[in-house]
């Protein structure tokens, strides 16, 4: 299995108000800061943009989270090998195709639903 990680910058568009995020190659801080697990996961669905979106709202200076490959080679944001815990699915992310894992859906705190990001 091939692990990467890396340090991103996490940042509000002045334009559009969407959080975004840019990879950076070292770390870029001289002190200490507030990094998210999964995001805000104590308030939304872990690993969800909703959850990003929160945590930088809540002042968070980074993200951490999870990435799985899918059966095609694609990168989705999944903490977990299975689905279950976190989707309406069953399976394993490395069983599923990208159309596959597109269709679950992950249950919001407070109502609604998301999508897994990829």
């Amino acid at each position: 299995m091939f692990v990467q990680s890396w340090f991103v910058r996490l940042h509000r568009h002045s334009r559009t108000g969407r959080v975004a995020a840019t990879i950076v190659s070292e770390w870029p801080f001289s002190q200490g800061i507030v990094v998210a697990h999964r995001g805000d996961s104590a308030r939304v669905a872990e690993n969800t943009v909703e959850a990003f979106e929160s945590a930088v709202e809540l002042g968070a200076e980074a993200v951490e989270f999870d990435v799985r490959m899918t059966s095609d080679g694609v990168a989705v944001v999944m903490h977990d090998a299975d689905v279950a815990r976190t989707t309406n699915g069953n399976g394993l992310v490395r069983s599923m195709t990208l159309e596959q894992v597109q269709r679950l859906r992950i249950e919001l705190v407070g109502g609604g639903a998301a999508g897994v990001p990829t």
